[in-house]
């Protein structure tokens, strides 16, 4: 893709698995996002016009990359999180079939956009996974992330397009700042349209999940739906499972004696994110 030069200040940062971080220092010179048509699987399509007001993250993904399976759970859990958020998870020169069959293994939370349905890959051209680039309200290009970046860099970037940070990392930093001496922060959250209800754990220590094998697993960080949980173990690789394989009397029960509550969903407009 062929670009004009950009005016804004541009910082390089390299981070470990490969991860290169461009940053705009001003996103008022920052270079117009190309223009661009998208057709989710669920039908739904998008482009500039639509999305003006909104921040986008664009997730460029495959099947067969452990990393872009490892950052899954994370990329779920941000579309679910925010109203002003729209996150579109871009799969790259595979095919439907393949793309279905790994859903079926390894479901997804947020729209998921196929090579044919969209011109991205073509005006982005990503050659290593993942990739994400960032939209600000504006419609310009306000970062892109090569590599696996990590939670607490996809939020930063969110963050400087705008995005208000939510309650669960709000109150988590507050507590973390309460027990060095700072003083408490601001709790703010948005709710995506197809989400009406958000539940949060009354701790931040790790939940315990444990399966009907009887394997236990503590999450650092985990998203909790009717049919799906996908989770970052605190030793591990991130994983996604059906709640049927959760032994939920017991998982409710080892919570609560580690003083976790966690909500079980009861609907498809409920998630419980934590901790």
């Amino acid at each position: 893709m062929n670009r004009a030069p950009r005016l804004a200040i541009t910082v390089r940062c390299s981070f470990s698995l490969g991860v290169l971080l461009v940053l705009l220092g001003s996103y008022a010179f920052a270079e117009a996002a190309p223009r661009f048509t998208a057709r989710v699987m669920s039908g739904e399509t998008y482009d500039n016009d639509s999305l003006k007001g909104k921040v986008v993250l664009l997730q460029f993904w495959t099947t067969w990359c452990p990393y872009c399976q490892r950052e899954q759970p994370v990329i779920d859990m941000l579309s679910q999180e925010y109203a002003s958020l729209v996150v579109l998870a871009v799969n790259v020169k595979e095919s439907k079939e393949d793309v279905l069959e790994y859903l079926q293994a390894k479901p997804r939370l947020c729209p998921i956009v196929l090579t044919e349905d969209t011109n991205l890959v073509s005006k982005f051209k990503p050659t290593s996974f993942p990739r994400y680039i960032v939209i600000t309200r504006e419609g310009h290009i306000g970062s892109e992330i090569t590599g696996a970046g990590g939670e607490k860099m996809l939020r930063a970037e969110l963050v400087r397009a705008g995005i208000e940070s939510n309650t669960m990392t709000a109150q988590a930093h507050s507590q973390q700042s309460s027990e060095s001496g700072g003083g408490p922060h601001m709790q703010v959250i948005e709710l995506a349209p197809m989400v009406h209800r958000i539940s949060a754990p009354k701790s931040s220590k790790p939940a315990v999940f444990i399966f009907k094998s009887g394997e236990r697993v503590e999450a650092g960080h985990f998203l909790l739906s009717s049919n799906s949980l996908q989770m970052t173990p605190i030793e591990g690789k991130p994983r996604t499972i059906v709640l049927s394989d959760l032994d939920l009397k017991a998982t409710i029960a080892a919570n609560h004696e580690r003083g976790v509550e966690i909500k079980i969903p009861g609907g498809e407009g409920e998630i419980t994110l934590g901790p």
